[in-house]
Order: C-alpha cells, then sequence, then structure tokens
C-alpha cells in the first residue's frame, strides 16, 4: 500500500502545480465574520493567523499584525470555519479506479477541511492521514473507525464481522487497541451482537455509532448509548430503521422484513418477486407514518443527544428519480473517467428499466426522507450534514454544499445548517476546543466566500480561498487544482 501512497503523492504534486509552504502569518481584514458560534455575522473584521492558529480577532484597524503578514483583502467577502463532511468513505468504492489519495484534495478544493470517514480500511487510512499531516498530500483532518462491524459475512479490510456476543466484544477491544477514533456499526447486527457492541464501547470509552440494525427498534436505539444514527432514507431498507420505528404498523412490517431477508438468502429464490415485496414494504411504510409515534421518538434523541446524519443527498443519488438527475455544476469533471463510466452505464441501466411507476416510487420515497427531515428539524433533534460519497454521482465535497441546501429546503435555517457542518460536528467529536468555529486559539481552518450564506446556502459554493492549517490557497490556486484534476480525470 505504501507504494500507492508514494505515487499518489507525485502525481498529486504534478496535478496542482504549487506547493503549499507555511507563511508565518497571515491576516485577512475587512471581512464579514461568521464565526459559526450563533452570533450574527460581523462586518469589518481582521482574523490573524499565525503559524496554524488563529491568534487574534477584532475590528479592522484596531487589531495589532504581526510582522509583514501577508494581507488578504476580504472587502464584500464572508469567513466561515472549514466544513465537514460527518458521512462519507475514502476507501471503498475507489479500489478499481485507485483514486483514494487522489480525491483528498477535491474535498479541500470545496472546502471540506475535516471529515468523518465511516467506515473502510483502516490501514490505508492511517497511511492516507500520515500523507496528509506530512505535507505529501493535501487533503482534510481525518477521523474513522476501521473497518465496518457488522452480522455474520466473508471477513474483508472494510469488514469486521461478528456472530456472537462474545465476538462482539472482542471486536470492540481489537479496534480500540488498533486506535481508532470510534466504533462503526452495520445494519445487519442481531439485538444480542448490537448490544454487546454498545455496552463494551461504553466499557472501553469509545463511541459508538451507526446505523439501525435492521433486528432492533430506533426506540432501542434512542435510549442506548449509540451516540449517531446514520441514513434516513426509505429508498434503501437498511437505511429505514427511523421510517420504520415510526409506522404504526412496525411490529407487522419489521417481521416481513425478516421474512424477505431470509428468503434472499435462497440461491433460487425468485429475485423480482423479491423485489416487488420490497417494494411493497416500503410503500407500507410510508403509508402507515404515524405523527405522534415519530414526536416521541424524536424527543427521546433530543433527549439522550442521539446525532442523527441524514445523508439526504445520496438518498437523492442512490437511484434516479427522473431521467435528467445528475449533478449539474463542474465537479463531475473531477471523477476519474473509469469511475464516471461505471457509473453512467449502471444509470443508463436503471434509467432504462424504470417506468414512469418508478420514477413516481422513488420521488415518493425521497419525500418522505425529506418529511422526516423537516419533523427532525422542528423537533430540534441534533443533525450533522454528511453525504456517504463516494459513489453513484455523490461527489466528494460538493455533494456537501447539496447536502446542506437540502437541509435549508427541509426547514433549517441557514446559521443552524452551516454550524451543523462546523461547530456541531466539532463538538459530537470532542473537537470544538479547536476547531469548528472561528475563535482565538483554534486552528485556522477556514473559508473565504464571495457572497454571504446566511443570506442564501447556496452561496457557500462561492468559494473564494480556503485556509487550510494556517495555509492559504487561493482563488487561482484553487482553480489550477481543479483545473489539472480535471485533466488527470479525463485520463485515468
Amino acid at each position: 500500500m505504501i507504494w500507492r501512497l508514494v505515487a499518489a503523492a507525485t502525481v498529486f504534486v504534478a496535478l496542482t502545480g504549487f506547493s503549499f509552504e507555511q507563511r508565518h502569518s497571515l491576516a485577512i481584514t475587512k471581512v464579514s465574520l461568521i464565526d459559526a458560534t450563533g452570533k450574527p455575522a460581523q462586518s469589518n473584521m481582521t482574523v490573524v493567523v499565525t503559524g496554524d492558529r488563529i491568534s487574534a480577532i477584532g475590528k479592522t484597524g484596531k487589531v495589532k499584525l504581526p510582522a509583514n503578514p501577508e494581507i488578504v483583502d476580504g472587502s464584500g467577502k464572508f469567513l466561515i470555519p472549514g466544513l465537514w463532511d460527518s458521512h462519507l468513505h475514502l476507501t471503498i468504492a475507489t479500489d478499481q479506479a485507485g483514486t483514494t489519495e487522489l480525491l483528498a484534495p477535491m474535498l479541500v478544493a470545496y472546502g471540506v477541511t475535516t471529515v468523518r470517514e465511516m467506515g473502510g480500511d483502516w490501514q490505508r487510512i492511517q497511511q492516507l492521514r500520515k500523507a496528509i499531516a506530512d505535507g505529501q498530500i493535501v487533503g482534510p483532518r481525518i477521523f474513522a473507525p476501521g473497518p465496518f462491524v457488522d452480522g455474520p459475512q466473508p471477513a474483508d479490510v472494510n469488514f469486521l464481522p461478528v456472530g456472537n456476543e462474545a465476538e462482539a466484544r472482542q471486536a470492540v477491544r481489537k479496534l480500540k487497541a488498533d486506535g481508532v477514533d470510534f466504533i462503526k456499526i452495520q445494519a445487519n447486527l442481531s439485538p444480542e451482537t448490537w448490544r454487546a457492541i454498545v455496552d463494551e464501547s461504553q466499557k472501553a470509552g469509545i463511541p459508538v455509532v451507526g446505523h439501525i440494525p435492521e433486528t432492533v427498534s430506533a426506540f432501542d436505539v434512542a435510549r442506548s448509548a449509540q451516540r449517531s444514527v446514520e441514513h434516513i432514507s426509505p429508498v434503501i431498507p437498511g437505511d429505514a430503521g427511523i421510517m420504520l420505528a415510526c409506522s404504526s404498523r412496525e411490529t407487522e412490517l419489521r417481521a416481513e422484513l425478516a421474512a424477505i431477508k431470509k428468503a434472499a438468502e435462497d440461491k433460487n429464490a425468485n429475485r423480482q418477486q423479491l423485489r416487488l415485496r420490497q417494494r411493497d414494504l416500503q410503500r407500507a411504510m410510508a403509508a402507515s407514518y404515524d405523527a405522534k409515534k415519530c414526536e416521541t421518538l424524536f424527543a427521546l434523541f433530543v433527549k439522550h443527544q442521539i446525532h442523527v446524519v441524514p445523508t439526504a443527498i445520496f438518498g437523492k443519488r442512490f437511484a434516479p428519480l427522473d431521467e435528467r438527475d445528475l449533478p449539474n455544476d463542474d465537479s463531475l469533471n473531477l471523477i476519474p473517467a473509469s469511475m464516471r463510466a461505471r457509473w453512467d452505464k449502471r444509470r443508463a441501466e436503471v434509467v432504462k428499466a424504470s417506468s414512469p411507476d418508478d420514477f413516481a416510487f422513488r420521488q415518493m420515497l425521497f419525500a418522505k426522507s425529506r418529511d422526516l427531515i423537516s419533523a427532525m428539524i422542528r423537533a430540534k433533534v441534533p443533525l450533522l450534514t454528511g453525504t456517504d460519497a463516494l459513489d453513484g454521482y455523490v461527489l466528494p465535497g460538493a455533494s456537501l454544499h447539496d447536502e446542506l441546501g437540502l437541509l435549508v429546503e427541509s426547514g433549517m435555517m441557514p446559521m443552524a445548517a452551516l454550524q451543523s457542518a462546523t461547530r456541531d460536528a466539532a463538538k459530537f467529536m470532542g473537537k470544538l476546543d479547536s476547531v469548528g468555529t472561528i475563535e482565538s486559539g483554534k486552528i485556522a481552518d477556514l473559508i473565504l466566500l464571495d457572497a454571504d450564506p446566511l443570506q442564501f446556502i447556496e452561496n457557500t459554493r462561492r468559494i473564494h480561498a480556503v485556509i487550510l492549517g494556517g495555509k492559504l490557497i487561493s482563488s487561482s490556486q484553487l482553480q489550477t487544482m481543479k483545473t489539472k484534476m480535471e485533466t488527470y480525470a479525463k485520463e485515468h
């Protein structure tokens, strides 16, 4: 694996065409400051960066500047903290194209300075983190769990399967010893193995996050020590734990879900019949939505501060909602041609096989997921912003801005949406003392925008410059990065 990282770093140096040499000090002047603490935008501010830290903040002209700082004129611009993607994968779905190390700078180019990597090859993640820390590759800060902990299946670098309570507890102890940042659980755990993982994680003093197992009610998760719930999309039955818990027919539908899974284990099973049963199950979940039951569930999430990461953009991109449902900006051009070709082929097959009813069905399910997000916002459930990149047109970096837009469309105020991708994400990871807001003494992960994101959340896309650990990446350098990544993508 080491040679792949070295090769990727070499390619990236050629790809970007510039270095990230550390300036001693930097002063962003005359800028409108949105510090993500909840304060309104503060105009005509100066933010001083010394080394990798914010060293001073105040009104322009009243802040003492260090000797010979690099001055960035922030007139007419807005400064926000670097963004977090709280759910993506850097080592799965990329092996065939070999793009893991080359997509890291794509995240930074779109203002994502920290990620919660949610499961994969722990060795590769450690190598990538070291390469970033050593300056070989430009990339975000990475928090990761190593392999998924899931039910019985063939083991590989991405999965750590467990079949009983003893194996579940041993998995937690092993991952803790390996130095992971948290434990990530998947949907195929049994109630016994799920409870053992949550209990052992508490004893080990390491957070446990992840899916709602298909055999466990979201109400049980809400009363447990599991710290987050990932995904809410009823488009994917394994991600429909919240929708299922909000059904007035939960017990009956849960039994049908189990029956479908059991039937799918038969190699001779009629796959078309199983797909029809699955669709009937999804329709029944949506039709039996019980708002009062959901309010009770969300009140438990609030009480126990269980965070939800909706990954709404993945629910939208997982299967096309209509024939033209594709990202409409230039970010798709940065994806290597080999990967894009696989996506295009798969999407074309789905579109060709989809009837008008199929499109309408997926649109209905996506609308239901949006309704769930709206209900969680009204209930004040703590939400984090994640995308589930990289697969199926969910693009690293760019899709985070799509997710912010979907949250605002669902009823979240722009400030709250911005905080879900900055302050709240840092607080969830226990890192608010060093990142997540713009305050003196914190690491200088910053984004300079050309327009106000509190007026229109879409303005988070209008990135003028990124400051990563105190290092300025100017607008011209960002464009150089994108141009050369696009050239590389066409050739690979």
